[in-house]
């Protein structure tokens, strides 16, 4: 998914052709940022550094602030799994 090099005519026929073909539906406002943030905020489970060279980033810090939403079921895993301490570091 490296996309740092191609024209904006050309992203814009690949996604009318996902579209087309694929039954990808448009995501309003945008032309590629949102199937990217989609396709990033599904793997924040994995390790950031092979995110990012998957999908052609080649900064950690992009990623992360512009392309990996907080989403409803992530937030509810956050709260509702805290990890017990131990007694010594609870005092």
């Amino acid at each position: 998914m490296v996309i740092a090099g191609m024209r904006r005519h050309l992203i814009k026929l690949l996604r009318c052709m996902a579209k087309l073909c694929g039954g990808v539906p448009k995501q309003s406002g945008s032309l590629w940022h949102a199937y990217r943030r989609k396709w990033a905020t599904e793997r924040k489970h994995l390790p950031n550094v092979d995110v990012a060279a998957a999908g052609g980033w080649s900064a950690l810090a992009s990623l992360q602030t512009c392309y990996q939403m907080a989403d409803s079921q992530t937030m509810f895993k956050v709260v509702s799994s805290p990890a017990r301490l131990s007694e010594a570091l609870e005092r």
